[in-house]
């Protein structure tokens, strides 16, 4: 993976922002915006999330009084995921709650993709 280098960053889950805050105060190196799917716990402080067909799980360092957050990489790898990263994924977060998200992430796409196949049904 490669040096790490712990980030400091705004997560915000919602449809709309509203902050007491001053972000101008804060530098801006830079702007992402993208689609990912995180699975959030309230047990541990590690955080995965899936992004352009890879798995990455982030570590919290520390969170200043403003609440941004500083997230240190631990683990980044492609899909299908190796038995070896997969048990590092299943030790460092909170199994349950990432393994229910899954199985609704690839349900999800699963019923997807059956729309465009002709010989596959959906039954209810």
């Amino acid at each position: 993976m490669g040096e790490i280098i712990p980030r400091w960053e705004w997560r915000h889950f919602a449809k709309e922002i509203k902050l007491d805050i001053d972000l101008s105060k804060y530098e801006k190196t830079r702007h992402v915006e993208s689609t990912e799917m995180y699975i959030p716990s309230t047990v541990v402080d590690e955080n995965p999330k899936f992004r352009d067909n890879k798995m990455d799980v982030k570590s919290l360092q520390r969170v200043d009084r403003d609440g941004l957050e500083q997230w240190k990489p631990v683990i980044k790898v492609e899909f299908p995921l190796p038995v070896s990263e997969m048990e590092k994924v299943l030790k460092s977060t909170d199994f349950q709650c990432l393994l229910l998200n899954l199985i609704l992430f690839l349900l999800k796409n699963f019923l997807q993709k059956q729309k465009t196949i002709q010989d596959l049904y959906l039954l209810k």
